[in-house]
């Protein structure tokens, strides 16, 4: 079995932490080929390296070809490839007549015209590129052996291109979170998490506007991680008056967020208006939810229904400061409510949005092809 990236890393969440480490946890031989230093094992996953491509157009050209190349050499029973500018590969080796998963992570057509994922796109070029990019994806996905989604939004895309859809959510597993027991003092911190980094697509200017907002006397921090999208975007965000009320530690390990987590008071998970980010797909609201953190959300309507059912948060207009400091405030000075919305959370982890549970989706759909 083999797994495919030129985009992602090697340790990457979805594909390696759940998909190629279930697999192999389960008796399949599996090569993960990805931008990367060296070959290497791990966790009993063979890593495939082809080099880290130096800018975009190397790994849409270069990087595409050696990865095609890779997979060719690994002649596997089944491929299986994480990103749409792959579908050349993964058409290709369906010629070859191999079983072939698409991995669907996103909307793309959506995510392109809704322009703050593709930043790099001009915007008088957006709409044009997501028809082109819709009609070739539509051309394709038909002959695919399988597509894999990350959320009923993305499945919804799926399902009018194949046949065969199956959604398996980006829920942490509960290994990695079993000893979150709850800290009660954690909600009288004023540690508010933010992985998300810097960028429009993750309002993070409106965040830091609203911290800008919160009253002098309140304690409030804001541990923001990840990277920055674009620097024009960041030397306006950084030079807002809420800016002093930010930690801005970059992409961290994992242990390191995990870490941060562990001790926070609210976390946010908060995406601009675009239709690729109305489904529920996102790993750091997960992750918040194992942790026993109250979340802050965008108010679009699967992720209203979403806190309206299991009282884990709030839902706030992403792009309105004043709602999101009203939320932030309100989670701050309310520490039993935080904690009991924490709790809920959790509980809703355990039962409903855990790895555990979902992987034996994964496990049936290798099963069901690897009988065909």
């Amino acid at each position: 079995m083999v797994h495919l990236t030129s985009v992602h890393r090697p340790t990457d969440q979805r594909i390696f932490q759940r998909e190629c480490r279930t697999l192999a946890g389960n008796g399949y031989a599996v090569t993960l080929i990805a931008p990367h230093e060296e070959s290497e094992v791990r966790d009993g996953v063979a890593v495939r390296a082809v080099p880290r491509p130096r800018n975009r157009f190397a790994r849409m050209t270069t990087t595409l070809w050696r990865v095609y190349r890779e997979a060719l050499r690994q002649n596997a029973d089944v491929y299986h490839f994480h990103d749409p500018e792959l579908i050349p590969v993964g058409s290709l080796l369906r010629l070859h007549g191999k079983t072939v998963i698409y991995d669907m992570h996103e909307n793309v057509p959506a995510q392109i015209a809704g322009g703050s994922d593709k930043g790099w796109i001009p915007q008088s070029l957006r709409k044009p590129v997501s028809r082109i990019f819709a009609v070739f994806e539509r051309a394709a996905a038909p002959g695919f052996s399988a597509i894999v989604t990350a959320n009923s939004e993305i499945s919804r895309h799926a399902n009018e291109m194949n046949r065969r859809v199956v959604l398996l959510g980006n829920y942490p597993e509960a290994v990695e979170f079993r000893d979150f027991a709850a800290d009660p003092s954690r909600f009288y911190s004023g540690r508010i998490v933010n992985f998300a980094g810097i960028s429009s697509r993750a309002c993070t200017k409106e965040v830091v506007q609203a911290l800008g907002m919160l009253p002098d006397e309140l304690n409030a921090e804001m541990l923001l991680g990840g990277s920055a999208t674009l620097q024009s975007y960041a030397n306006e965000v950084t030079s807002l008056p809420g800016w002093r009320r930010v930690k801005f530690v970059g992409s961290q390990p994992r242990q390191r967020l995990m870490q941060e987590l562990r001790d926070a008071a609210v976390a946010i998970v908060l995406f601009s208006p675009a239709p690729n980010h109305y489904g529920i797909g996102s790993n750091r609201f997960y992750e918040a939810l194992a942790a026993g953190v109250p979340v802050i959300v965008s108010d679009f309507p699967q992720w209203r229904a979403a806190m309206d059912r299991l009282q884990c948060g709030l839902a706030v207009q992403p792009r309105d400061p004043g709602a999101i400091a009203k939320a932030i405030t309100f989670l701050l000075t309310h520490p039993e409510d935080a904690a009991r919305m924490g709790a809920r959370g959790r509980e809703a982890f355990l039962n409903e949005y855990c790895w555990d549970s979902e992987k034996r989706k994964l496990l049936d759909l290798y099963q069901e092809l690897t009988a065909a």
